[in-house]
Order: C-alpha cells, then structure tokens, then sequence
C-alpha cells in the first residue's frame, strides 16, 4: 500500500467523495443522508481513507456495550487490492481498542469473498447467517466476530501490522463524536 493514503476522521467535507464510493461498491447504498447523520451519533465512528486529498475508502462502526459494530467499509473500485481495506479495519479496530472494547462484529454478503478473505485473515471467524439480510439482490449475509480486539488491534492477531494506523484518543460512547 502506498505511504501517500492517510487515515482521518471523516468529516462533511468528504461525504461527496465518501456517497460516490458507496454508489459504486453498495448494490443498497447508504445515503449520504445516512451518513452525515453517523458523524454526528455519539456511539458512531467513521473514518476515511485520503490518497493526495481525494477519498479511496471509508469505514463506520457503531459502539455497543462491550464491542463494536462495523457498519460499512468501502474501497473505491481502482483502489481496491491496493492494502487500503486492510489499513481502513486495523484503524477501526484501533479506535475501538482505545475504549477497552473486546470484541468486534460486522456482516458480509454471503457472495462477497474479497471481503470475507480480508476478514479472516484479520482474525474474523463466521458465527452463522442472517438470511435475506441483504436486498438488491436478496442475499444472507455471514456474521463475523472477532472476540479478542487486544490481538487484532496490536498486531499479535492474524492480521498484519504493517500500515498500522495512530490511534485516535477521546471520550467513550457517549462522549463527543471525534
């Protein structure tokens, strides 16, 4: 992965870029609506991922008692198989990590074996089926965990360390959104 892709909180600046990528890797896109409503959630995270001040890729993750969430994470098409998926999951559970949550979820189309690879060589294990979870078209998705964050988060997890991004410190889930 180039040195040039940089991890930022995402901000309203970046929702154009972030709702264009979500376009185009979401057969049942969020609205931008949807999210400008998440940078403002207390218990929402979002990041995004900037190669030369232009968006490649985003993450979101909700905060629930004692895990995480990852809502959506994309990659612009032409930037994907470059390492920004993997650099994107390791910030998410980098930020997760600074407020001692222990466990990680999220869904994945059933069809989606990209992503599905990319979770489990982060540590992701399926934990079984929503069916018909996904519409256009209607699909299961695989529930995913990862049940010990601490591994994943500092590297001794499946997952490569390399591009590891700085964490991001602030209050807990019901503090300010960062």
């Amino acid at each position: 992965m180039p040195d040039s892709v940089e991890v930022v909180d995402m901000v309203d600046d970046h929702l154009d870029e972030v709702f264009a990528i979500e376009e185009v890797t979401n057969p049942h896109p969020w609205s931008r609506t949807l999210f400008a409503a998440e940078l403002r959630q207390a218990w929402s995270r979002s990041i995004a991922a900037v190669e030369r001040r232009t968006v490649v890729g985003f993450g979101c993750l909700m905060y629930s008692g004692a895990e995480v969430h990852v809502t959506n994470l994309g990659v612009a098409p032409r930037h994907q198989r470059r390492g920004i998926g993997s650099l994107l999951l390791r910030s998410l559970a980098d930020e997760a990590a600074t407020f001692d949550v222990t466990a990680m979820t999220l869904e994945v189309r059933e069809s989606n074996a990209a992503a599905r690879a990319l979770y489990e060589r982060f540590g992701f294990v399926d934990a079984g089926r929503r069916p018909g979870y996904y519409a256009s078209p209607t699909e299961d998705a695989v529930v995913m965990w990862l049940r010990d964050l601490r591994l994943a988060a500092s590297g001794r997890g499946r997952a490569s360390s390399a591009g590891s991004a700085p964490s991001r410190r602030g209050e807990g889930p019901t503090g300010p959104a960062l």
